[in-house]
């Protein structure tokens, strides 16, 4: 039950896993875990004795007094972007932080093909997203986890900077709340998705033109999602970003290479290319630079699906209101402390003085691109499920 609304703020750290996962600890009857915080899906899942060949199988239900089984013994198929998991519904008590669900309906993971989380060590997928997702009417009734926290918004941020650096979830908290200046909202517009209307792609060269890439102007929907390493476009995007983004693959031109502008709900959002390029590191210790967008290709009601992945979140503090169904930006500086949030179509070129005033007057060396090991990357959560179209 409740326990008090001050009890829902908590501050939650995210270990970083080489820049592609992030995962924060929590508990699940008497089994601490360590899941991934994720906005693009809805249910919580759990790495379990059922699973005969997991590397994790952290949660025994035998072994917990506070655990219910289903009466119906429901069984499912999660499709993940990344793979297939088939799990079995239970109930259990949730613990993170200060914040308790008694009853929460879990799901024990009995088979899995998702390589990546054997690897990261992760032993849960916690489903943050804004409702119930599309599916099972079986499962309609039953409540996520953030209501059972009676959570109405939460905030993520990345820390830049290094592999140990951590990412911060933020259950309800201080930060971004209705009308907070630092921060611009975007409506919600899908009814499964934390998935805003992006309007507009541009790329701003280091000389400071700024040039109309063409997509989106019909309408794009840009899905924000923890559960994603990367930063997702349709491949016919790709295409037309590949005339603007050339990586050489020695690292050697980052500086060279344009920031791109998303407008997201009307606010031009600034990626720039420590954002969107990853490093590789290779066997003699080298690096090898790639592009952080790779390709998804899903057409939904609100047009061709892009999905904001990790990159966006070192760049802004996103805050996810599922009462007001709003997604609202700031600009996060490299310790994920909040900076006003500018929009990038009003800010001067990168050639005049101003700007390096502008967001990160305080940051040195803040323009490196994240090492990352591929092998953690994470699809996500839906983009197996069904044919080329989504609802969102």
């Amino acid at each position: 039950g409740l326990r008090g609304l001050e009890t829902r703020n908590y501050k939650h750290r995210l270990e970083n896993f080489n820049n592609m996962q992030y995962l924060g600890r929590m508990s699940i009857g008497p089994f601490n875990v360590t899941g991934i915080f994720d906005t693009g899906s809805f249910d919580l899942l759990v790495m379990s004795t059922r699973c005969g060949h997991c590397a994790n199988q952290k949660y025994d239900h035998s072994q917990s007094s506070t655990y219910q089984a289903d009466p119906e013994g429901l069984r499912v198929r999660h499709s993940f972007g990344s793979g297939q998991v088939i799990s079995r519904r239970g109930y259990e008590r949730v613990q993170a932080g200060t914040l308790v669900a008694d009853k929460q309906e879990i799901w024990e993971i009995e088979d899995h093909d998702i390589p990546a989380l054997d690897v990261s060590g992760c032993d849960a997928i916690v489903g943050v997203g804004p409702t119930q997702g599309p599916g099972d009417s079986r499962l309609q009734g039953e409540k996520t986890l953030l209501m059972n926290f009676a959570v109405d918004r939460f905030s993520v941020c990345l820390e830049r900077g290094g592999l140990t650096k951590p990412g911060w979830f933020e259950w309800q908290g201080q930060r971004g709340t209705k009308g907070d200046s630092a921060f611009v909202s975007a409506p919600v517009v899908g009814k499964h998705h934390w998935v805003v209307k992006q309007t507009a792609v541009k790329a701003r060269t280091p000389d400071g033109a700024l040039e109309d890439t063409g997509l989106c102007t019909d309408g794009c929907g840009a899905i924000v999602d923890s559960g994603t390493s990367m930063i997702l476009v349709p491949s016919k995007h790709i295409k037309v970003l590949a005339k603007y983004i050339q990586i050489k693959t020695d690292c050697s031109n980052l500086k060279q290479l344009p920031t791109l502008h998303l407008t997201l709900g009307g606010h031009t959002t600034a990626i720039p290319p420590r954002a969107y390029v990853l490093r590789v590191k290779k066997s003699d210790g080298s690096f090898r630079c790639r592009s952080g967008i790779s390709t998804l290709e899903k057409q939904s009601q609100v047009g061709p699906v892009w999905v904001l992945g990790l990159p966006f979140m070192r760049e802004y503090v996103t805050v996810f209101d599922r009462t007001e169904r709003q997604v609202r930006f700031a600009v996060a500086a490299q310790d994920c402390s909040i900076l006003p949030f500018k929009d990038a179509s009003t800010t001067p070129a990168p050639t005049t003085n101003t700007s390096l005033v502008l967001h990160h007057a305080q940051e040195q060396e803040d323009d490196e691109a994240p090492e990352v090991d591929e092998r953690l990357n994470l699809y996500p959560s839906w983009a197996r499920a069904g044919g080329v179209n989504i609802e969102l």
